[in-house]
């Protein structure tokens, strides 16, 4: 090749080996339209330790030119072969000289330039690097006499946040930020809602131009503490940094300078070295306070995939109840698809998706401080709050929040028929399901079956999610009563009382136990009796769901081993009596209590506020005897499904589509759908189960805690910790 300058035009046709690394950016930056300071390149093959007489004329003939277009100064830079790579940028290893005007100067700045390509940094660098071969080009580029300078990242180097973009500004020339010898202002830019943090620095230096280089210069007062950069520049740096992104993929080192208005692009190199983007994408509460009662330890993914979709359906319902539209309910969908989340195979509630749903029913505050102590929530959550809007927008809003309270109203009016109503249903529906002829149908028939007996039962499941909030609401007005007194402690101690449904199942128990006291026999002899075989059975057909771990799908119940029902007898044979005295003490207990908080309401705060509260009480008593009937009637739709799900892993395992026919719960309700609809990604199961048993067995020895703050995607080895401030979503209310 000859001996040669090559234009920033000429530079395209050759690579890195040529024009090096930087000229390489340089031309790609030109050719695009993006505004460069002038600039030629003088390749590599046509430099030696001194300029021939050939290079020099050509490189006062380029200068001419540009002093004669009003370019007085320029600077010399190195662009190495193996400088601004994509793995490594080699930066501030080679030597630049700034500033320079006569000929004679810049020739030698180019020579010591090339020669730097050897200097002892360079080897020193080299000593744990296998880029051993440098090739030295250099560039002349006209010298801008900058107004303020940096450096412009398009992701942060912290975290590999490829959704920030980091900005460092300084006065003048941008030697100060490129060496990190003086201290910059700082902006880091949310590109997703353009949102800018700013960290302005005391700038009491900066670099400027002077004879043959650069010098320390002091800042003037009125500028040390203002931003170097105003928010238009920050929006036209930025759009730049996007205009070279849309070409360039991959987070990018870009440097800038500004002068007379005019944003000047100086390099745009890779940023190496930044590794996997492990910033906080979108922060989600998890809680896990009350839902362990249901879903306690290790949740398989059936149970996980049947759960939500119960929630789903049930909240869909619930909406269509208050009178929300068919467009509202969709829109709310998928956020009711989302209501519990599974984390290291241990059940939470998605808090932002429950709160998000009280938003759409009057007296959010009061709704919110309600909900979190329905669920157990210790820790009250702050990123949801009322947004304060324009009286116009309160005006648009109140008419659909009128209706949605005056709906809500006029069903709580309602509750004990629609409970009641409920509750006959559901006791149809249950009862005409044939469970023994299911041996005899196909897997596709059982599955099919299955569906489409959760479709009547979840059409009705509106109600207790009605009743829940029934309590919620009562629950929230006799607390407020209860904190006023100082008596937050006796509010259990009102609830109490054998009339609630979950207590039939001990006092069933305790009838038992003592009628085999009474007959003088072991628990073994008894059940052989006609009298306690019929209670032993009527319980099973009753209760046999209500155990612990009720709601897990892969729990072993009463129903499936009745033997569990006769060790669990044989306890109560022991301190039966015991148990029924507790009760008894219960209710006196409750009395009691209620007559004292009447009589100190009346005192403190009249008669008036004791009626009102006497009957909140009432209300909230009855809402919470129909909650429990209503989760032994949840306890056995569950039951129900336990046993679909028990004989399809039966029939699967004759198939030779499971190993055993327990690890259908190692399957989603999604993927046993598919499998039987020959919509399964893998030919069998069997893999796919090898690996979440796996899994699942490495989980069981991690401890996490019930109150988590996290980014989604959740990272499998991040270590969860309880947060300690919570960040605010601001939403309308």
């Amino acid at each position: 090749m000859s001996e040669r300058i090559l234009s920033a035009i000429e530079a395209l046709e050759f690579g890195a080996e040529v024009i090096g690394g930087k000229a390489v950016q340089l031309a790609f930056l030109t050719s695009h339209g993006l505004l460069v300071p002038d600039w030629c390149v003088i390749p590599s093959h046509s430099l030696q330790t001194t300029l021939s007489p050939n290079l020099k004329l050509q490189i006062e003939a380029w200068i001419q030119q540009k002093q004669q277009q009003g370019f007085l100064y320029f600077i010399v830079r190195s662009s190495a072969s193996v400088e601004d790579g994509a793995t490594k940028s080699y930066a501030g290893l080679f030597e630049s000289y700034p500033n320079l005007s006569e000929i004679e100067d810049i020739c030698e700045a180019i020579e010591c330039c090339t020669a730097s390509a050897k200097s002892e940094r360079v080897n020193f660098y080299h000593a744990s690097s296998v880029e051993m071969n440098v090739r030295m080009s250099v560039i002349l580029q006209v010298q801008i006499e900058a107004e303020k300078s940096g450096v412009l990242l398009t992701a942060d180097p912290s975290n590999g946040s490829r959704r920030h973009f980091l900005i460092s500004g300084l006065w003048g020339q941008g030697q100060g930020v490129v060496d990190g010898q003086l201290d910059c202002d700082e902006y880091k830019i949310d590109i997703g809602h353009f949102k800018i943090e700013k960290s302005i620095k005391n700038k009491k230096q900066y670099w400027a131009l002077a004879n043959k280089g650069l010098q320390l210069a002091l800042s003037e007062d009125g500028k040390r503490q203002m931003s170097v950069l105003s928010d238009e520049e920050i929006a036209q740096l930025v759009a730049h940094a996007k205009d070279i992104l849309k070409l360039k993929k991959g987070p990018l080192d870009i440097e800038w300078c500004i002068s007379k208005n005019k944003i000047y692009l100086l390099q745009a190199r890779p940023l190496t070295s930044l590794g996997l983007d492990q910033a906080l994408q979108t922060e989600w509460i998890f809680d896990n306070s009350n839902i362990q009662e249901s879903y306690g330890g290790m949740v398989l993914p059936l149970t996980f995939s049947y759960a939500s979709s119960v929630y789903r359906d049930a909240y869909n319902q619930l909406m269509k109840l208050m009178g929300f539209s068919d467009v509202q309910i969709q829109q709310q969908d998928r956020r009711h698809s989302k209501m519990l989340s599974l984390i290291k195979g241990r059940v939470y509630y998605n808090i932002n998706n429950w709160y998000l749903g009280l938003l759409l029913m009057p007296s959010f505050g009061k709704n919110k401080t309600d909900m979190e102590k329905m669920m157990g929530v210790t820790q009250s959550v702050d990123f949801v709050v009322d947004q304060k809007i324009s009286f116009s927008q309160k005006i648009k809003n109140t008419l659909p929040m009128l209706f949605v309270l005056n709906r809500l109203l006029w069903k709580f009016a309602k509750i004990d028929k629609l409970v009641k109503d409920f509750r006959t249903r559901f006791q149809s529906i249950s009862m005409s399901v044939d469970t023994d002829r299911l041996q005899w149908l196909s897997p596709v028939e059982v599955f099919e079956e299955y569906l489409s007996v959760r479709g009547q039962i979840m059409s009705l499941w509106s109600v207790p999610i009605l009743n829940d909030f029934y309590v919620m609401m009562m629950s929230g007005r006799v607390r407020r009563v209860l904190e006023k007194l100082s008596e937050e402690s006796a509010y259990s101690e009102l609830l109490m009382g054998d009339e609630i449904e979950s207590l039939q199942p001990t006092l069933r128990l305790q009838k038992m136990a003592e009628d085999i006291v009474k007959s003088g026999v072991s628990v073994t002899e008894a059940l052989k009796l006609q009298s306690i075989q019929t209670q032993f059975y009527d319980y099973i057909s009753l209760y046999g769901d209500r155990i612990m771990g009720e709601l897990k799908l892969d729990t072993i119940t009463y129903r499936q081993e009745p033997l569990f029902l006769q060790q669990l007898i044989q306890s109560y044979v022991k301190d039966g009596a015991q148990s029924k005295k507790s009760i008894e003490e219960i209710n006196q207990k409750r009395t009691a209590t209620e007559q004292r908080i009447a009589q100190l309401i009346q005192k403190k705060m009249g008669r008036w506020k004791k009626s009102r509260f006497v009957k909140d009480l009432r209300k909230l008593r009855k809402g919470i005897v129909h909650r429990e009937a209503l989760r032994m009637d949840r306890t056995r739709s569950f039951g129900l499904v336990r046993v679909y799900m028990r004989t399809l892993g039966l029939k699967l395992h004759e198939q030779n589509f499971l190993n055993q026919p327990d690890d259908i719960h190692y399957l989603t309700l999604e993927e046993i759908d598919k499998l039987l609809s020959a919509q399964f990604v893998l030919g069998t199961p069997k893999d796919l189960i090898a690996l979440r048993k796996s899994q699942y067995q490495k989980w069981q020895s991690v401890l996490l805690p019930g109150h988590i703050k996290a980014s989604v995607p959740l990272r499998p080895e991040a270590e969860y910790a309880t947060p300690a401030t919570e960040t605010s979503i601001f939403l309308s209310g």
